[in-house]
């Protein structure tokens, strides 16, 4: 999906399709197991705050925001993660996620699009493509390149990216510049090959 949204021919389809009833929920069922075989309980998992009450709801993982109540400091919280919706520089929202004590963020692909909603604090970082900003300055495909995140799981619906202890200085000069690029993807394939043969 979130390749297939970059081709031409969809070109602004993005409000048609960006709805959840169009997204099937075997990617959610998937994503789901694949956090409780493979991430500790109680580590604390970035998110977007309708996936972080599914997280809470279906995982012994821990969130940084829920829907539970409202009150100013979660307004601020809100602000500091949607970051990940807009033109964020990954090392910006690394300083977030360890603010929070978070290894784990989670991009859902169906959200990985210019945002409709901008950040109060931070305008900065608000970018949409009427401004002229191409889509590869979003922090969705940041993310993806980058070499201080490492790509652990990604199906159709979502992306689970965690962050590096280190980096070595080779990776950071080796590592791919376009979403399509198969290196950008390969680490995890073989890492599922080995893991989970028969999947």
């Amino acid at each position: 999906i979130l390749i297939a949204s970059r081709l031409p021919f969809l070109d602004g389809m993005a409000k048609l399709v960006h709805k959840d009833a169009h997204f099937p929920s075997g990617e959610a069922v998937e994503f789901f197991d694949w956090m409780v075989r493979h991430v500790r309980a109680g580590e604390t998992v970035m998110a977007s705050m309708p996936l972080g009450a599914e997280l809470r709801l279906h995982t012994p993982l821990r969130g940084v925001i829920h829907p539970q109540f409202e009150d100013r400091g979660l307004r601020d919280r809100v602000q500091d993660i949607y970051k990940f919706y807009q033109c964020t520089p990954v090392d910006v929202f690394l300083e977030t996620m360890r603010k929070f004590g978070a290894a784990y963020v989670v991009i859902e692909y169906k959200r990985c699009d210019f945002s409709p909603f901008k950040l109060d604090d931070r305008p900065d970082l608000n970018c949409a493509k009427e401004d002229g900003r191409p889509w590869s300055e979003l922090f969705c495909p940041r993310a993806h390149l980058s070499p201080l995140l490492e790509l652990l799981f990604a199906n159709a619906g979502f992306a689970v990216l965690r962050l590096k202890d280190e980096v070595a200085p080779r990776e950071t000069r080796s590592k791919p510049r376009k979403l399509e690029d198969l290196a950008v993807w390969k680490p995890m394939l073989d890492r599922c090959l080995r893991e989970d043969p028969e999947g």
